[in-house]
């Protein structure tokens, strides 16, 4: 409710650019708008990641890409059992 941070910081998508979490927060379940407002970001989200994805084929650096995004999105380590059989099948190491 108090919360005037963007959804997400580096995000240069029109909602993280005009909207606070604490006015979506708000809105979050009783306007409709709402709902268009998240999915312009998860859209643009996406698009991001799809991007640094196919970059890091080109540049050969896949299985390093894969790897930070992982200990990004489980910083304290604690990746679920199926992350870590899905990077073994893929054979990406997930120790740095």
């Amino acid at each position: 409710e108090n919360d005037h941070r963007p959804i997400e910081a580096e995000c240069d998508c029109l909602t993280c650019k005009h909207y606070t979490r604490a006015q979506l927060h708000k809105i979050a379940t009783k306007e409709p708008r709402a709902a268009n407002l998240l999915t312009i970001h998860n859209l643009r989200y996406q698009m991001r990641l799809c991007s640094a994805m196919h970059t890091a084929i080109i540049e050969q650096r896949f299985g390093t890409f894969a790897r930070d995004f992982i200990y990004k999105q489980f910083p304290s380590g604690d990746i679920p059992l199926w992350v870590r059989q899905a990077m073994e099948y893929a054979e990406i190491d997930l120790i740095r």
